[in-house]
């Protein structure tokens, strides 16, 4: 790894850091039986810079977490670590140069932590599993002709699939995605040998949903969920719509997505059927 694609692997990024430390101001304050408007008074804060520290739509100034930290009974070594996670969330995004607009770059910083990735897509192939000529090829197809930063996310994303830790990734994949048309017909060839050969990894469970299946959960939008492996980060879902991109922490919403996958997974061919369901598709 280059030192840049270490501090990505290694590093909390901008993200992560505010949603932790949001978190544990917030857990404390409760824990103590305070309300926003008694920390708002005892500080002469307002109400609402309280408010906005704790739902991340405000990065906290690193004196305001010395006097939080002070009013709620925090350690030294404890401050500490929140004043880092201050100054964290104000650290250029390592994704930035990747991906210059949020949410998107809000994903990648989260997926960088994630314990365990969820996914769903009735028509591509997952980002962590694609090769760069089919990356290429689906970027070109949506009018995108600059394709090295994205690939060089792709690169460095993929890196955590393989090593000492390896990302653990479900993906339930749609029939119409693997049978992509493409200008050159060994674009799809070679995904699919190589979804083949991630299939046999430990920490890839691959499955194929058919056309046959039907129309799945109501022609279900693809989505990922991001199993978080850090206290104070919550589970998120991430869908890509035709115009924008969500990012939805809601536990009840988390759990309908949830829901949804283990149907997903139900409907699908096994693993093994799967992987028979490739082979087929490669003799055609």
């Amino acid at each position: 790894m280059t030192p840049d694609e270490t501090w990505i692997a290694e590093t909390p990024a901008p993200t992560v850091c505010q949603q932790i430390l949001a978190h544990r101001l917030r857990s404390r304050r409760l824990e103590l039986g305070m309300k926003i408007s008694d920390v708002a008074a005892r500080l002469r804060f307002s109400s609402s810079k309280i408010s906005r520290l704790e739902t991340e739509e405000r990065i906290a100034q690193v004196e305001d977490v010395h006097t939080l930290a002070g009013l709620y009974g925090f350690s030294g070594a404890e401050t500490a670590e929140l004043v880092q996670l201050a100054i964290g969330a104000r650290q250029r995004s390592p994704f930035k140069d990747f991906h210059p607009a949020s949410p998107e770059r809000d994903y990648l910083e989260l997926e960088v932590v994630a314990r365990r990735v969820r996914a769903f897509d009735p028509n591509l192939v997952h980002g962590l599993l694609q090769l760069p000529s089919y990356t290429s090829e689906v970027l070109h197809g949506r009018g995108i002709l600059e394709h090295q930063r994205i690939l060089d996310s792709r690169a460095v994303r993929q890196r955590r699939l393989t090593g000492v830790s390896p990302l653990p990734i479900e993906f339930v994949v749609g029939e119409a995605a693997l049978r992509m048309n493409t200008q050159d017909p060994t674009v799809m060839q070679d995904q699919i040998a190589h979804l083949l050969a991630v299939s046999t990894w430990p920490n890839v469970v691959l499955q194929v949903l058919p056309s046959s299946a039907g129309p799945a959960m109501g022609r279900l939008e693809g989505f990922n969920i991001l199993e978080s492996g850090k206290e104070g980060l919550a589970d998120v879902v991430y869908v890509e719509l035709l115009t924008r991109q969500l990012i939805i922490d809601e536990r009840d919403q988390v759990s309908r997505y949830e829901d949804a996958f283990q149907s997903l997974s139900k409907q699908a061919l096994t693993s093994e059927e799967s992987r028979d369901f490739l082979e087929s598709i490669q003799r055609q």
